[in-house]
């Protein structure tokens, strides 16, 4: 999988590296929450229950408040479509409620569709929006610019969970059929989770083997790519202040000659 375009990148780190700067002292020495036992042991049996408490396990690695009053809300799919209703018939639109938070009085809700339930993906991946759009909400910044609740949630660790939702492909009535649930494509979370685990220094191991081959191939890209940075990678860790002004060259591959005599 080709890498974002050089514009998609600038972006992704200039947001990144304002988050880190920003947040710094709430984020500390943020987790990358991965998808497994250790981050969610709480048992779950598809009921209401333990939906609120899958959201509730999520949001408490958000540097947020833990007392913050959050519903969730059952609204209906916009699905007219007459699909088999399994989720797994859809054209391959973007599975993306029409906002992924809102807001009244001080209190905060978290939209939970149909479609969203379908999976244990989808559901997290639904989340895990919702979570980066209630931190920029506490944060005073607009939470419902495309992308931008993604890169806040990545900021605070929970790249995996919407890596994984970034293509996912099932059998469908027409044969096997690829979705996406998340505004930012699978190259852009892949190197938006690389820029979160080069900041924080984590382990790529535990990540990789969770992931699909769609995404391992975009995340191992985006490591390989971030490695050959040496500046950038020490300004994120160091400097961030400096990234976030946007001011600053990607250094070109180098060749066979310069990476032997270099």
């Amino acid at each position: 999988m080709d890498l974002p375009s050089e514009a998609a990148r600038r972006t992704i780190l200039t947001t990144l590296a304002r988050h880190f700067d920003d947040w710094e002292d709430a984020l500390g020495t943020a987790a990358l929450v991965l998808p497994n036992g250790d981050y969610f042991p709480d048992p779950f049996t598809n009921d209401r229950a333990s939906v609120e408490r899958l959201f509730q396990r999520m949001c408490s690695y958000l540097p947020i408040a833990s007392d913050l009053p959050i519903e969730l809300v059952a609204i209906e799919d916009d699905d007219e479509s007459g699909h088999c209703g399994s989720g797994a018939c859809d054209s391959g639109a973007k599975l993306l409620p029409t906002s992924c938070l809102a807001e009244d009085n001080g209190r905060y809700f978290v939209p939970l569709t149909s479609g969203a339930c379908t999976s244990s993906i989808a559901l997290t991946t639904a989340f895990a929006r919702s979570a980066g759009a209630l931190v920029l909400a506490e944060a005073s910044e607009p939470y419902n610019v495309p992308g931008g609740a993604e890169l806040a949630a990545v900021a605070c660790g929970l790249g995996p969970l919407l890596l994984n939702g970034a293509a996912v492909y099932a059998k469908g009535c027409g044969g096997l059929k690829f979705h996406q649930a998340t505004e930012l494509d699978a190259g852009e979370l892949g190197f938006a989770t690389a820029v979160f685990v080069n900041r924080f220094d984590h382990k790529a191991g535990p990540l990789r083997g969770l992931l699909a081959a769609t995404q391992k191939e975009a995340f191992d890209g985006a490591l390989s790519w971030l490695d050959a940075q040496a500046d950038l990678n020490d300004h994120l860790r160091q400097r961030p202040a400096l990234l976030a002004t946007g001011l600053f060259e990607f250094r070109a591959k180098a060749g066979l000659l310069s990476r032997l005599f270099g």
